[in-house]
């Protein structure tokens, strides 16, 4: 009867430990073996996202937690009404919500705004945001999160930052300063966004007395405020912030990349690029936000707090880097002479 006895014991203290380690195991699971849910405001394809999106995977894969699973989602806010960008946020949610990844990541406002401010709180989530132009102050009050830029809560992340000091540096260099901006921008939520952020940026920069507002919101009003931008002779150059436009002719609305050859053909003046994909489109380019390296700090934020860093170390930072980029065809077609002293501040000709 004895051995029975001794091998129920022995079986009891093999389960106990079994279960114990599972139990550790479940306890201290590490943080790489969960997910990241990246959450991009706009398309796939995007000029703005995009850049960002691979500077995120590119901290992630250098980084410990490479083999972490990542999922995207798009929220289409360029191309889709606003009740379509609700719709495709509560998917956003739900999915969040019933999968619980580690790690969420926002590229643009429209996705903090619809799915990273509802995470607030969030037990065991964690939500790092890339690339807002929008007053991040507007965005506490609706869901505090920060205190002076240092996170209370589960969220922190990176704010596009507009180099307008070295734009106006850069303009200066190549004979075009002093003049009046133009500011042509889209009534839809980014081109608001982006105008103000911009209009904020070149009072600081001393450069607001002489800004002309062009608003668009369809292609006949982009024909008519292009022509506008033309013709005033006291503009030497514009901002190009019509991120999406009702089509009548085609039944939909355009977005930045198709929008670019409309602007360029009736513009024949300095097209100030705010980031590099902007140059890449067609347009003049200029002092640039690096859009990738923005992607690479929010990755590398994600990073930190998935090695257990206190979120409280990592408020809320600005873009850090700006290059100067230049696209050569639109500088051709603008007369703008490249000589050897402009070329030798252009990071990258395009």
């Amino acid at each position: 009867m004895r051995l029975p006895i001794f091998k129920a014991a022995l079986i009891s203290l093999v389960l106990f430990m079994a279960s114990s380690q599972a139990c550790f195991s479940f306890l201290s699971t590490p943080l790489h073996e969960e997910s990241i849910f990246i959450v991009l405001s706009y398309s796939e394809q995007d000029l703005c996202g995009k850049p960002q999106l691979e500077g995120i995977l590119q901290a992630i894969n250098e980084g410990p937690h490479k083999y972490l699973h990542i999922k995207k989602f798009y929220l289409h806010a360029k191309k889709l009404s606003e009740t379509e960008v609700q719709k495709r946020a509560a998917i956003a949610l739900g999915r969040i919500k019933k999968e619980r990844p580690r790690m969420v990541i926002t590229v643009d406002d429209a996705a903090l705004l619809r799915v990273g401010l509802t995470l607030n709180h969030m037990k065991d989530t964690f939500v790092v945001f890339s690339g807002i132009n929008g007053d991040i102050s507007t965005y506490n009050k609706l869901s505090p999160f920060m205190k002076d830029r240092k996170p209370t809560s589960n969220i922190t992340g990176v704010l596009e930052h507009l180099f307008l000091n070295q734009q106006v540096d850069f303009l200066k260099i190549i004979g075009k300063w002093p003049c009046s901006l133009g500011i042509l921008y889209s009534t839809d939520f980014m081109g608001e966004k982006g105008r103000r952020q911009i209009t904020s940026r070149l009072m600081a920069a001393g450069a607001g007395k002489n800004i002309r507002y062009f608003a668009v919101s369809d292609m006949a009003d982009l024909d008519q405020k292009a022509r506008l931008i033309n013709e005033d002779k006291k503009i030497c150059a514009y901002f190009p912030l019509v991120l999406s436009v009702f089509d009548k002719s085609r039944g939909r609305r355009l977005s930045l990349d198709a929008i670019v050859p409309e602007i360029t053909s009736r513009i024949h003046k300095l097209d100030i690029a705010v980031n590099k994909s902007f140059t890449k489109a067609g347009f003049f380019g200029g002092a640039n936000v690096d859009m990738f390296h923005m992607g690479y700090q929010a990755g590398q934020m994600a990073n930190m707090l998935l090695d257990g860093v206190d979120i409280q170390r990592l408020p809320v930072e600005e873009a850090e880097r700006f290059q100067v980029i230049v696209n050569k065809k639109r500088a051709k077609e603008l007369g703008v002479s490249l000589t050897p002293d402009v070329l030798c501040l252009v990071d990258e000709l395009i």
